[in-house]
Formats: structure tokens, sequence, C-alpha cells
């Protein structure tokens, strides 16, 4: 089996609780199960890698260097992939579709009159986040990710949900962090 990571595998609590209380604890413990398992491959991006190192105040945490001894860390060679242009019209109709919704959201935060500028913009910027990039494609580590997985082929465990969809439409199997887990722990 060849299983490609997403950093929310192990930074997202839905995700990692799985697999131990934090971040450090879910990468070790991760570790230890994939070290026992000969047959299978691991890959992380580097993109995800430096996602996943950005979540540590040492980047040379050496939880992390038992990660990278334990995956391999891998781009896809994307001058390779072809992709059907039915994806691009979805994506750009999406992003349309997005851009008018955070625009009408922008609209009714100004509506409202707040008292206080600062915690009407601060408010904007999250409700902004979560109706743009919720549920999207919304990073090249997200692409890079994606097109890894297609190009293996492997399958990819990740708790974004854009890039959950986006898989779908490229048919790449999914696994969730608990259904990885127990994978590894029949072998």
């Amino acid at each position: 089996m060849k299983v490609v990571l997403d950093t929310s595998f192990f930074t997202n609590p839905d995700s990692y609780k799985y697999w131990g209380q934090g971040v450090s604890e879910a990468i070790v413990n991760f570790v230890d199960l994939a070290n026992q398992q000969k047959e299978d491959a691991f890959y992380l991006t580097p993109s995800a890698l430096e996602e996943l190192k950005s979540f540590f105040d040492d980047q040379s945490h050496p939880v992390l260097s038992l990660l990278e001894a334990s995956v391999s860390v891998r781009s896809p060679f994307i001058e390779k992939i072809t992709i059907p242009a039915s994806f691009f019209y979805q994506l750009v109709l999406e992003i349309r579709q997005r851009s008018y919704k955070g625009l009408r959201l922008a609209e009714a935060i100004l509506r409202q009159q707040p008292e206080d500028i600062d915690s009407a913009i601060r408010r904007l910027r999250k409700q902004y986040r979560t109706a743009l990039r919720g549920g999207f494609l919304d990073s090249q580590t997200d692409l890079d990710l994606l097109f890894l997985a297609y190009q293996l082929p492997a399958s990819l465990v990740t708790a974004d949900e854009g890039l959950k969809s986006w898989a779908k439409k490229f048919g790449i199997p999914q696994l969730s962090s608990a259904g990885l887990k127990k994978r590894l722990e029949k072998k």
C-alpha cells in the first residue's frame, strides 16, 4: 500500500486524536507503527513537510527527524500529469462562486456599521477565511499532495475537506486517520 500524508493528518485534532494527545505524540506513534510495515510506503511532499515543520518552534525537533527517516519526501512530477479540462471548468466556477460569496459577506459586515472598525475587520477576516477557503484547494501544498497521490497512485490521508473533495474527483482512494491506524495495526 502506498499512502500520501497531508499535514492535517498530524496537526488536525480530529485526525491526530487516534494517534496521540498532540502533534509530537501523533508523529512518534505513527512512526512506530509505520516502521513495522515493510510492504507499505509513506510519502510527504516537500511543501507538506515544510508546513508541518511550521508547527514546531524548533525546526530541527527530533520528532521531525524521526518522521523524515520513516517516509519518502517526494514532489509530484507535474510536467507529466494530464488532467481533464472539465476539472479546470469546475475550479474556475468554484473560485467565482467563492469570490462573490466573500464580497457579499464583506458587504453584510459593513452594513452592520460596527462601532469599532478593528473588531469588524477581525470578524470579516475570520468569516471571509471560512467562506472562501473552507472545503477548497487553497494552497500549493494541497495541489502537490493531490498530484502526488494521483501520480503514484496512492491513497491520501487528510482531514482537509477541500483536498478530500478534489481527491474524490480525481478518483484517488482516501483513508481516514482512524482507518489508516486500523489497517496498520492488523498487519
